[in-house]
């Protein structure tokens, strides 16, 4: 036997039984995949249970991006979308691809959720560099998986056309690899990079974890468990995966528009096209430094618009927050002072990333759609918390109870979707549009702050689309105007003009609001909506209940029949009045639109980054409003508020959330 010595103990062929090293490498790659078949199969359960969804976001962009993209109209169209309609196509496109086969809605739901559902993989990878394999560890990491995947933001979206969640499986993965490389593993590094570059490409906001996710990196680096050609690696890999997923786009957008991210950051590239102001949806952005620690408890609480528009409540950040803090102020009371020893723990090196994350993500947007990583990493820090500040029996109770109130709470009291629509044997997207509309190509000019842009697949393909008035309503003047004016004039008498409508005895019929305001909206266009030539478009939803569908309307565009005389008296008057607003409170309704829109009676205009409307009426007076209050904030006469003698503009946006 003396001469097999040098022969390695994992050998197991040779020794007949397995070492413990390969018996437990073994055991956790078993785990991996186990723990991988319950998320891919939980998700899948979720998924079906809650429905799809038609949110305002799919039928808006998300299939009309990539269908611009393949067909060339992004060349054509302008602001089809709104705003968003420069947004880097490439990552919809497995969305539309999936869309576009025709299969049943639920066959779609479940190739995405299993995609989404690839979010586990790298949690559990994370979860055994923070957990050893010794006796009675395997609890904690499981744990701390079921309660990273119930995280409600993920749910919320899981299964759906959001690019966000893709985003997510990229991020955790790059983290997986950054926290478990060795000082030799330079392609985990690549790869990492690679993941973070495409998760910025699809959306820029992932910058948030561009950095976190250096932030560790270089953590590592100081601490020496990392080679600084790795920290580099790294970076060059994610700038060469965001060149190559969006440098062709960026390069069009520059060309274009002037703008490489046309048309975000327009106040550092001043493209004439758009606001010379930054477009930064500011609604939830804390507004003071107690923002940022009472975020947490905000989550918990049953209301909209704490970080989402829609009620997600979610008890683990709060608690996750207690137990951290009671677990810093035992370790102070100690005098365990961090060094360079805790710094290279992969619990603290989560935590990090986690801290960068929550800054950056509260000073950028404080949206928390944008942000799924962070909130299912809380599950893997409350875990770990727990066990760091309770014995292992009241630590197992309090997790398992969290893990369960989170889930009957959000279950119970929390919107599962943006608009849930049930599962059906039909296309995911289910749209019926009348022959003429698919034969022959129109310019549609779309009405409303829903564009419904992703329509336009499924009419004729030689057509084009603008959104004129909506989020960012189109002037008639300007460089925007006169690229509005020559596809006006080269699709004269092939314009028409795309409005939702309303069912009447199962015809879609023009809503009499539309009736009403139609002659105003569209003048000054120099157009106006024929009714007696319209052409029907719906929406099916609701498992195929008439009730439910969403009814369009696309009629003809005819040249107004007369000048109004009053009408740019009026316009400038009103914009007076809207510019003494806009000085009195720049934050809240900023940027300054580039159009004004009227139905003739009242003057309106609307605020990109607070979502804020205010309206302007001779008789009636001017009042600011907001979607999500119950409230209207009136604030005196319109002759009144232009010589600055009405009700301040901050003042009735306080007003319109503390009445």
């Amino acid at each position: 036997m003396s001469d097999l010595k040098w022969v390695p103990s994992w050998h197991p062929f040779l020794w007949g039984q397995r070492s413990p090293a390969l018996s437990n490498s073994r055991r956790l790659g078993a785990e991996q995949w186990l723990v991988m078949l319950l998320g891919l199969a939980a998700t899948w359960v979720w998924v079906a249970a809650v429905g799809r969804d038609l949110s305002w976001d799919t039928l808006n962009h998300h299939l009309y991006l990539p269908f611009s993209l393949l067909s060339g109209r992004y060349r054509s169209d302008l602001f089809a979308a709104g705003p968003q309609a420069y947004q880097n196509p490439l990552g919809y496109l497995p969305f539309y691809a999936l869309v576009r086969t025709q299969w049943p809605s639920w066959i779609v739901g479940a190739i995405l959720a299993a995609g989404h559902a690839l979010a586990v993989w790298p949690l559990h990878r994370l979860t055994r560099v923070i957990w050893s394999d010794g006796p009675g560890e395997r609890q904690w990491r499981l744990l701390a998986v079921a309660l990273a995947w119930s995280a409600p933001v993920f749910l919320l979206v899981a299964g759906t056309s959001s690019i966000d969640v893709v985003a997510n499986v990229l991020v955790l993965g790059a983290l997986a690899a950054v926290v478990t490389s060795t000082a030799t593993s330079m392609p985990a590094m690549l790869l990492a990079g690679a993941a973070l570059g495409i998760a910025f490409a699809i959306k820029p906001v992932n910058a948030v974890f561009a950095l976190s996710v250096g932030g560790v990196g270089l953590l590592r680096c100081l601490t020496g468990q990392q080679g600084w050609r790795q920290l580099v690696a790294l970076t060059l890999a994610a700038i060469a995966a965001s060149l190559l997923m969006m440098g062709f786009w960026c390069e069009w957008l520059w060309q274009t528009f002037g703008n490489p991210l046309f048309p975000l950051f327009n106040n550092h590239f001043h493209s004439p096209y758009a606001p010379q102001t930054a477009l930064v949806a500011d609604r939830f952005i804390p507004q003071s430094g107690l923002d940022y620690l009472i975020r947490p408890w905000q989550l918990a609480q049953y209301q909209s618009f704490a970080a989402l528009e829609k009620p997600a409540p979610d008890i683990r950040p709060l608690v996750a927050s207690l137990l951290g803090a009671t677990a810093l102020g035992l370790a102070l009371l100690r005098g365990r002072l961090p060094g360079r020893d805790t710094l290279r723990r992969a619990d603290v090196q989560i935590l990090v990333f986690t801290a960068i994350s929550y800054v950056l993500w509260m000073k950028t947007s404080g949206n928390a759609r944008y942000v799924i990583p962070l909130f299912m990493i809380v599950g893997l820090l409350l875990v770990r918390a727990a066990q760091r500040v309770l014995p292992a029996p009241a630590a197992r109770i309090v997790l398992a109870l969290t893990l369960v109130l989170q889930m009957a709470y959000y279950v119970h009291d929390g919107d599962h979707r943006f608009f849930a629509t049930p599962w059906d044997n039909q296309p995911y997207l289910n749209v019926e549009v009348a022959p003429r509309l698919v034969r022959q190509p129109f310019l549609h000019l779309s009405l409303g702050t829903l564009s419904f842009a992703s329509l336009a697949p499924y009419l004729n393909p030689d057509g084009a689309m603008i959104n004129v008035i909506g989020q960012m309503s189109l002037p008639t003047t300007g460089p925007l105007g006169r690229a509005l004016q020559e596809r006006l004039t080269q699709w004269k008498g092939r314009t028409r003009f795309l409005f939702t409508g309303t069912l009447v005895n199962g015809r879609v019929e023009p809503t009499a609001q539309m009736r009403r305001r139609a002659d105003g909206a569209v003048y000054r266009f120099g157009l106006r909506i024929d009714f007696n030539d319209c052409e029907p478009i719906r929406i099916r939803r609701d498992g195929g209940e008439s009730s439910g569908d969403i009814a369009l309307l696309s009629c003809a565009a005819l040249p107004r029949a007369a000048d109004i005389p009053s009408f740019d008296a009026d316009r400038a008057r009103a914009d007076r009045v809207f510019a003494t607003l806009e000085s009195q409170c720049p934050k809240v309704l900023g940027p300054s639109p580039m159009a004004t829109d009227t139905d003739l009676d009242t003057w309106f205009r609307s605020y990109a980054n607070s979502e804020a409307k205010v309206s302007v009426s001779f008789t009636e007076g001017v009042k600011m409003s907001h979607f999500r209050s119950m409230n209207m904030a009136n604030l005196g006469s319109a002759d009144d508020v232009a010589n600055g003698r009405g009700l301040n503009a901050c003042k009735a946006w306080h007003m319109l959330f503390n009445h």
